[in-house]
């Protein structure tokens, strides 16, 4: 069974295929259906930047969605043949939406000499999570990658529940943010002659547009795109007072801690 021309950019075959499976102590051929999907041209072009970028989960995460995705216009889902297909969409379609609760998954390791240093700690957590909702424009440095993010410091002050007015919420909040810059740079070891040391925000640049100050900020790939396992509930992205924090904080290192071992 075909569907679409053999040049056309999703080219989709469906066939007979014999495969062979091993056992402990004896083997066996087993007929079975292949459904393959078969890209080109304009269809392979959304896809390839991840893989030239090294983003090979991305990549792999993508591909697969858009695999599934085009089967389901293809197929009857009700049949015993595609019943893979419709649990797999039934899967993918009740996937939680993203919401802007805090994450990361390296907490466990964590350790704060002070309350400011928690209280630090936990507004990186914060940024991060604000960044995941905004697109950035990719640059190269050499091999490494960066991603420049512009917003209105504003947005930023929203989101953490600020006043949006107040000049001194406002100043406080770019310290913060400048202070990203001093963060210690990550270093990729390759081998025992090689490594890579990457400074992750090299770069901050404030304008007042109109009314409002816009922040430009170029940040490492590493960090912009983060794998992280954990999407916690935005109850636990704010905080009241000094004791809030660190109750909060508590809670998710006790979480992250327990799926690290698990």
């Amino acid at each position: 069974m075909r569907i679409g021309n053999r040049s056309s950019s999703n080219f989709y075959r469906v066939y007979q295929k014999d495969k062979e499976i091993n056992y402990s102590v004896y083997s066996e051929i087993m007929d079975g259906l292949q459904f393959e999907l078969e890209l080109k041209k304009e269809g392979i072009k959304s896809f390839q930047e991840f893989l030239f970028a090294n983003q090979i989960e991305e990549f792999e995460e993508r591909l697969t969605q858009h695999f599934f995705n085009q089967s389901g216009k293809y197929f009857v889902l009700n049949f015993c043949y595609t019943d893979w297909l419709a649990k797999t969409l039934r899967k993918i379609i009740e996937k939680p939406k993203w919401n802007p609760g805090l994450v990361t998954d390296y907490l466990g390791k964590s350790e704060f000499n002070s309350f400011a240093d928690k209280e630090y700690f936990f507004q990186v957590l914060q940024f991060l999570s604000f960044i995941r909702n905004l697109k950035g424009i990719k640059q190269f440095v050499d091999d490494q990658i960066y991603y420049l993010i512009e917003f209105p410091v504003a947005d930023f002050q929203q989101f953490l529940g600020r006043n949006s007015k107040s000049s001194y919420q406002r100043s406080k909040l770019l310290d913060f943010l400048t202070s990203l810059q001093t963060l210690p740079p990550l270093i990729e070891k390759f081998s025992d002659i090689e490594f890579r040391s990457s400074v992750m925000f090299p770069l901050f640049k404030l304008r007042k547009q109109g009314r409002s100050w816009v922040l430009r900020v170029a940040i490492g790939e590493q960090l912009y795109f983060y794998n992280y396992p954990f999407i916690f509930s935005d109850s636990l992205l704010y905080f009241q007072n000094k004791s809030d924090l660190i109750v909060k904080l508590e809670i998710i290192q006790v979480f992250s801690t327990n799926s690290l071992t698990n």
